[in-house]
């Protein structure tokens, strides 16, 4: 019989890894924050029969700014990167420091997730793509033999109109 999600998220410890955290953060509130200036990112988890799909929202990062890769037995995806504030200058100001905030909604520098999968992914398979700020990774699911360890190369998805253009 298979074991389930739940059943791999126990095996791990993540219930006293929680409980854990929970007493810490009790105790001492400041200890389970994330470091200043690092975000969470949102992440959508879909599973088909074969593969599993990660799903999140990164708008305004670019390419080079972010690392994906594999870890624990294959069964970890981690996103790292940074999502760096633009410039802004005035035609008033040549440096740019009479630009004053007023209001401020935008999420900026570094962000870091770590997600377990429900079951190893073969990480040569593995394909990233990034589209409009959307980045959706594609992990093949496997069996218990692939590579540990391995980093995942983004692409930029070219839409069907600019291919016609180019040709």
């Amino acid at each position: 019989m298979a074991s389930s999600f739940l059943d791999k998220l126990k095996k791990r410890g993540f219930e006293e890894e929680e409980a854990a955290r929970e007493e810490e953060a009790e105790e001492n509130p400041a200890s389970v924050k994330m470091p200043e200036g690092e975000m969470q990112l949102d992440a959508d988890l879909l599973q088909t029969g074969s593969e599993v799909i990660l799903i999140t929202q990164i708008a305004g990062v670019s390419l080079k700014d972010i690392s994906i890769s594999i870890e624990g037995e294959n069964d970890v995806v981690v996103l790292q990167g940074e999502k760096k504030r633009p410039h802004v200058e005035s035609e008033d100001d040549e440096d740019g420091s009479a630009v004053k905030y007023i209001h401020q909604e935008g999420h900026w520098g570094s962000f870091y997730r770590r997600i377990l999968l429900p079951g190893e992914i073969i990480p040569g398979e593995a394909d990233a793509e990034l589209e409009e700020g959307v980045l959706i990774l594609r992990l093949p699911l496997a069996a218990p033999s692939a590579v540990s360890g391995q980093v995942i190369k983004i692409h930029r998805r070219i839409e069907k109109d600019t291919k016609k253009k180019r040709k």
